[in-house]
């Protein structure tokens, strides 16, 4: 018994650990690599500023591989100018310098504690609308936004996985008794994040071995 006891706990952990990790991964990494934004931010100045481009090591090409990656999303931190000016594209042009391409189909605008706009576009959508506008991305130029002089531009990266599922709406509440008597306890539990799927096989962990003590 103890030792079915033991392999339950040791599965367990396993999956306490790949719950954290399939939430929100960071793609694009590190490396060898700089960009013009610095840490109190970027002050958007002239048409469509590079974010990095071809002198800032391997930035793009890291970019453009996190952007392949399935279910990869591009997020974008801005604040607006004066005027209420914000981010409108994400933007690209090759080392060819054959123009500026505008992606323009954000999934979501937010904003965040800080009070700054989170943008995030579909990173696979955004290399297909590439290729479908004649445009090799590996002939690295630069990575640019349409925003306007001006706005503040804070962070750029590109993930996979949910960061925090939405948690579903309450049901109407019904005049029929007997609806209401057949109806399940109401549910307390917060809507399910990362940690909190970390933290339930723990629980069940710590479950097993409560079990196992009483049984000595």
């Amino acid at each position: 018994m103890k030792k079915i006891i033991s392999v339950a706990i040791a599965v367990v952990m396993v999956f306490a650990v790949l719950s954290v990790n399939v939430f929100a991964a960071d793609l694009f990494k590190d490396s060898d690599y700089d960009t013009f934004i610095t840490d109190g931010g970027l002050v958007a100045s002239g048409w469509v500023p590079a974010v990095f481009d071809y002198s800032c090591g391997s930035a793009c090409a890291d970019f453009f591989a996190a952007c392949a990656e399935d279910g990869a999303i591009v997020e974008v931190v801005t604040s607006p100018n004066e005027a209420g000016g914000d981010l409108a594209a994400l933007c690209m042009q090759t080392g060819n310098w054959d123009g500026v391409n505008f992606y323009t189909e954000k999934l979501a605008t937010t904003t965040n504690e800080a009070g700054q706009t989170v943008t995030t576009f579909d990173g696979n959508a955004f290399l297909d609308f590439l290729t479908a506008e004649g445009k090799d991305y590996s002939v690295i130029g630069n990575v640019a936004l349409d925003i306007p002089e001006g706005a503040m531009i804070y962070s750029i990266r590109v993930y996979n996985g949910e960061e925090a599922p939405a948690e579903e709406p309450a049901p109407d509440e019904s005049t029929d008794t007997d609806a209401e008597e057949a109806a399940p306890a109401e549910d307390t539990t917060p809507a399910e994040t990362g940690i909190v799927l970390a933290l339930a096989p723990m629980a069940i962990a710590a479950a097993a071995l409560v079990v196992a003590k009483k049984r000595k």
